[in-house]
């Protein structure tokens, strides 16, 4: 963001006094010459004679250099204002002729602004015994105000105050510095009503400039803002990436496009798009960088939103993968449909329990002798939940070897093990929204079971060799044949898991505690198989 810079003034401006020098000593030549004309004829001796022919050589030469100097140049009487003598470029500058300047005064031909400029410019003559550099309006004959850059020495001959003054017409350089205070005056009334951030740097890569809607936004002065005070404002995470881009591009006269997070006046972060693109002069001269920013927070809260939208839907559309696959392995094992049957006061006592507790999302241990039909109460428990519409997913513990249950648990990434040549969903994903029936549970390992416990509290894990933790909700049942609680006591089971498992015991009675279930379950069986086998049985 650079600075306006105004034109210098010619270095030749500020030798005046070395031409004044000239100047004065020519003047005071033609002076000698006009007044020795004006004396009467006098003898003269030969001496007199030599240095009067190498006096007039003088003025001639001096009278030349008047007269062909570039810069306005022109001799009047300091008392009176009479003009005594002009050179070319003061005729060229002014409008006027010879004729028309000698013998009257600049007030005569109205070439001064106002009329009390003249006497104010010999005032500071008189209390300065010179003028340098002084900046004067003066009237052309055409009307027209040119600006003028005056150097003046006053010299008095013979009783008689004369005043010699060199100009530098500086009209047009005025005149470009005046556009150009225009143009930044109107540059700036347009960035603070642009609906956009704008900055602006310098050559040294400073910022020089901010508009109304930056410091609006950052509720911070321009004073703060200037050089690398809007660094400030950045986000740390945002810092290094945003200077790198800058300072690289900068270097380069590249634009650059970049994203990073500026605080707001409330302290709140947002998001900005920013663009700069480096300013160049009509000849080519680097100038600098301008640049804007706008505000894409809510442009980036959606890019975040359709990313986690993505995941989520990438991570349903493998859990539906694992189900399927996993389901189909359960009708290949030809499961049974989860019917209880049984009309005995033990079983009807069984139903009763899984009525109970099914609406809810308690854990629940099932406990009973091998053959039983545990995973049968498991079924009903899941069927008459409001997960029911999601899959029941059972690992049977007592079936994998202790390496392989905290895989099968909680999956693992790519790389994780010799042998692991790709992402696997543990059965706890896979179960996400429905229920989770581990089967032996007795068969955990030690080491596993603290990890267990946390996922059952926490409803939390992380795949083996990642670092992402995963969160699901499901539903643990569990089943054994042992005695959970002994092995508590003896110091094999934790107690803290054991505690949360069995939260809502349920005890599946044996065949021979419910005998006057035998004929049901005989009529049951023979249904079914006669189903398989085409035939038609009516009786045992």
């Amino acid at each position: 963001m650079g600075p306006f810079i105004s034109p210098r003034v010619p270095w030749a401006i500020t030798q005046w006094p070395a031409v004044f020098v000239f100047a004065a000593s020519f003047a005071f030549l033609v002076l000698s010459l006009f007044i020795i004309r004006k004396r009467k004829p006098q003898a003269a001796t030969e001496s007199e004679r030599l240095a009067h022919l190498v006096q007039r050589s003088s003025d001639e030469r001096f009278a030349k250099a008047f007269h062909a100097n570039p810069q306005p140049m022109w001799l009047t009487m300091l008392e009176t204002g009479f003009f005594v003598d002009v050179n070319e470029s003061f005729l060229a500058m002014s409008g006027y002729t010879r004729e028309e300047v000698i013998g009257h005064t600049s007030l005569e031909l109205g070439m001064w602004e106002t009329p009390d400029a003249r006497p104010e410019f010999v005032k500071q003559m008189r209390q300065k015994g010179s003028v340098v550099n002084l900046e004067a309006r003066f009237r052309a004959k055409d009307g027209s105000l040119r600006v003028l850059l005056s150097s003046a020495e006053t010299f008095e001959i013979g009783g008689e105050e004369f005043l010699l003054v060199s100009s530098n017409d500086i009209t047009e350089r005025v005149a470009a510095e005046r556009a150009l205070l225009d143009s930044e005056e109107s540059f700036r009334n347009l960035a603070d009503t642009a609906p956009v951030m704008i900055w602006i740097a310098d050559l040294d890569k400073s910022c020089t400039y901010f508009n109304k809607r930056w410091l609006d936004f950052t509720g911070r002065t321009i004073e703060e803002e200037v050089n690398d005070g809007w660094a400030k404002s950045l986000h740390p995470e945002d810092y290094d990436a945003c200077i790198e881009t800058y300072v690289s591009n900068f270097d380069e006269r590249r634009p650059f496009e970049m994203e990073y997070r500026l605080r707001r006046s409330d302290g709140e972060y947002r998001w900005v798009y920013d663009s700069g693109i480096p300013r160049f002069s009509p000849d080519g001269t680097f100038h600098g960088y301008i640049g804007s920013c706008i505000d894409i927070s809510e442009r980036k809260e959606s890019e975040v939103a359709l990313q986690t939208a993505h995941m989520e839907l990438n991570q349903l559309k493998n859990q539906l993968e694992a189900e399927n696959i996993y389901l189909q392995q359960e009708l290949q094992l030809d499961q049974k449909s989860g019917e209880i049957v049984g009309q005995s006061d033990a079983i009807k006592y069984v139903l009763f329990k899984i009525n109970q507790v099914a609406p809810t999302d308690s854990t629940v241990l099932i406990t009973g002798e091998t053959g039983t039909g545990k995973e049968l109460v498991a079924r009903a428990i899941h069927g008459a939940s409001s997960r029911g519409d999601r899959p029941l997913i059972k690992v049977n513990l007592a079936a994998l070897s202790p390496t392989l249950i905290e895989s099968e648990l909680f999956g693992h990434e790519k790389g994780a093990f010799t042998g692991a040549v790709g992402r696997k969903l543990g059965r706890f994903e896979l179960a996400n929204g429905g229920t989770l029936f581990l089967d032996e549970i007795g068969e955990l390992p030690p080491e596993l079971q603290a990890k267990l416990l946390r996922a059952i509290q926490e409803n939390e894990f992380e795949r083996i060799g990642g670092s992402k933790t995963i969160k699901v909700d499901v539903r643990i049942i569990t089943a054994t044949n042992r005695n959970l609680k002994l092995e508590v006591e003896q110091g094999t089971f934790r107690e803290d898991l054991w505690y949360r498992l069995n939260v809502y015991p349920i005890t599946v009675p044996p065949l021979r505690q419910r005998k006057e279930d035998i004929p049901l379950l005989v009529e049951h069986f023979v249904s079914t198989y006669a189903k398989k086998s085409g035939k038609t049985i009516s009786s045992v």
